[in-house]
């Protein structure tokens, strides 16, 4: 062999073991998990026992509207509006817990308001001018003995005017997606302030995440200025877990209520809440609604849609070796009976040197509004490949 064919040679060979060493040394590629998650099986839903007139919804805090009963569509929702008119005072004026906020000072315009809603047989509580009031009693005075002279002098304070204040709370209202809601007045009094069952069960469930709301939704009694003592026209407060929300009727609307109750079901406290409205009277909205939302406990069901070091998929390397993903404790939720359970896997790729029991992401389970999540872990570690998958890897 000549040198010229002799140093060809080595050359080659020098290229074929660079070459080779490149390949045994590139790095490894990610390796993508593959989830294997199971079935979630579901008990069929209840029938509540809904009256046969109006329309009715029930929910939960954190569920959304969970059942349905007759036509949802717009009527008028009466002294329920003024819960829309308190969300959008204390959006406009904030107040946080033990506070009573600003002083309003009352004059003859107010005096007239009042006037005008006892001439017609409205819902008042008696004021003078000059009188001093605090915004958190004037919520009292609102909401509690359902005065719809109040409701109009808060607004008429907050925003300036009536006017002002329907534009205001109307795009709080579309903001909240409650398409089935308008308000034309702050009291209620009009029968242009309307919604739907469905829609009152969303914005309750509003109402209850303002601490200052639902507290005072939650009161018996209060004492206010001028009018002394005043009584919550919401007789089964502190009745089978009622703690509001609100009462309403007028001749247009008839009884009206939405009314929310805290409950344990499977160790878990949760806050139903129920709407009820066409009603024939008050009194049969609140009696047949608060029957509902009692047995709306039972349509709750714990379910353990994974259990703790259950196999959830697993890590497959291409050159062979695989490692099973696990969940690291039981995965549960409360869910509404019938509802679909949906599981969703939220894995990481991982590198070789990824050890024993690494945190590599997480599995959720949905039920309608509702969703829990568990972590998930590397079982074992992958074992590497072999010398010649990675020489003659592509």
């Amino acid at each position: 062999m000549s040198y010229k064919h002799s140093k060809l040679l080595v050359t080659a060979l020098v290229i074929v073991l660079a070459m080779g060493i490149f390949q045994y040394l590139r790095p490894l590629p990610l390796i993508t998990p593959v989830a294997q998650l199971p079935a979630v099986a579901k008990a069929p839903p209840i029938s509540l026992p809904w009256p046969s007139y109006g329309q009715s919804a029930s929910g939960a805090v954190g569920y959304g509207v969970l059942a349905e009963n007759g036509g949802q569509k717009s009527v008028p929702m009466a002294s329920v509006t003024k819960i829309v008119t308190a969300l959008a005072v204390l959006k406009q004026r904030p107040l946080a817990l033990d506070q009573q906020g600003p002083i309003i000072t009352l004059g003859q315009d107010d005096v007239a308001i009042f006037n005008n809603y006892y001439s017609q047989n409205g819902s008042v509580v008696k004021v003078t001018a000059e009188e001093q009031i605090s915004e958190y009693q004037a919520l009292q005075a609102m909401l509690l003995p359902s005065a719809n002279n109040m409701a109009d002098s808060l607004v008429s304070w907050a925003f300036g005017s009536q006017e002002n204040y329907v534009v205001y709370a109307n795009n709080m209202l579309s903001q909240l997606g409650l398409k089935q809601t308008h308000i034309a007045d702050a009291s209620g009094f009009s029968a242009q302030s309307v919604s739907s069952a469905h829609d009152l069960v969303l914005l309750g469930e509003t109402a209850l995440s303002n601490p200052v709301l639902a507290q005072v939704v939650s009161q018996n009694t209060a004492n206010v200025p001028v009018a002394g003592v005043v009584t919550s026209t919401n007789s089964l407060l502190g009745k089978n877990g009622i703690v509001g929300v609100k009462t309403g009727f007028t001749d247009e609307a008839g009884g009206c209520y939405l009314v929310a109750s805290s409950q344990t079901v499977e160790g878990q406290k949760i806050s139903l809440v129920g709407a009820i409205l066409g009603a024939p009277d008050l009194g049969s909205a609140m009696n047949s609604l608060a029957t509902a939302i009692t047995s709306s406990v039972n349509g709750f069901q714990k379910i353990t849609a994974i259990r703790a070091n259950q196999e959830v998929g697993y890590y497959k390397a291409p050159w062979g070796s695989t490692s099973p993903i696990i969940a690291i404790q039981d995965l549960s939720l409360l869910t509404w009976k019938g509802e679909d359970v949906k599981l969703a896997p939220n894995l990481q790729s991982i590198k070789l040197s990824a050890e024993k029991g690494q945190n590599i992401g997480t599995i959720s389970a949905t039920a309608g509004e509702n969703s829990q999540k568990v972590s998930a872990f590397l079982k074992q570690p992958l074992a590497g490949p072999s010398w010649h998958w990675r020489l003659f890897r592509f």
